[in-house]
């Protein structure tokens, strides 16, 4: 039996590697194209805050049930 939630968990990576994809993708354009375009900026600044919270999610869920340890 799976120590964690393991549809949570399903759901946090889901959403983590996605955000993590959006991002790559613009990191195709040049750099003044990126940085002409405040939407693409904004773009990029919320996908990454995404991530963050959703590996912030993740960390606790895991930490509880010893697959990680505390930095």
């Amino acid at each position: 039996m799976p120590q964690f939630d393991q549809d949570k968990m399903i759901k946090l990576v889901s959403e983590l590697r996605n955000g993590v994809n959006r991002l790559r993708h613009l990191t195709d354009l040049s750099q003044d194209d990126f940085v002409s375009d405040p939407d693409k900026i904004g773009s990029a600044k919320n996908r990454f805050i995404v991530a963050i919270e959703n590996a912030q999610r993740a960390h606790p869920h895991c930490l509880q049930r010893g697959l990680v340890s505390e930095i």
